[in-house]
């Protein structure tokens, strides 16, 4: 399918991630690089996942997924960390239960850090991580 397609196939929700990620993206990639980490990290919030739902998940990938297709196409090459703080403000703004989760693991003699979403189960890419924040 063209591009031109797929913009025409958009609803109106996937237009307004659209709109709101014209200014989350840019303002997330400058703060992580230009501010300290208290002025663009939330706050912290309590390790407990949110509830699952069905609507919201299949919500919150949707968004994700739009992210994804975004990011293919900016100059911006994102980190997990910068990936997961757009996911973190687009899901919250939109009331989706979701906590951002950032963990460290030991590989052979590197310790390697990774940050992820969770909107009610640990996902796949978590694996191997302990969580050191949450919010």
């Amino acid at each position: 399918m063209s591009s031109w397609r797929k913009l025409r196939a958009l609803s109106r929700s996937d237009w307004g991630v659209l709109l709101a990620c014209a200014w989350v993206i840019p303002a997330v990639e400058l703060s992580v690089r230009w501010r300290s980490p208290r002025r663009w990290l939330p706050p912290a919030a309590d390790s407990t996942p949110p509830p699952a739902s069905p609507v919201s998940s299949a919500a919150a990938d949707r968004i994700a997924h739009l992210v994804d297709a975004i990011y293919r196409r900016l100059r911006f090459e994102p980190t997990c960390l910068t990936r997961s703080l757009v996911l973190y403000r687009l899901l919250r703004a939109r009331g989706i239960p979701c906590q951002l989760r950032i963990g460290l693991r030991k590989n052979q003699a590197a310790l390697e850090g990774h940050a992820w979403m969770e909107t009610g189960q640990t996902p796949a890419e978590a694996d191997g991580f302990d969580v050191m924040l949450s919010f």
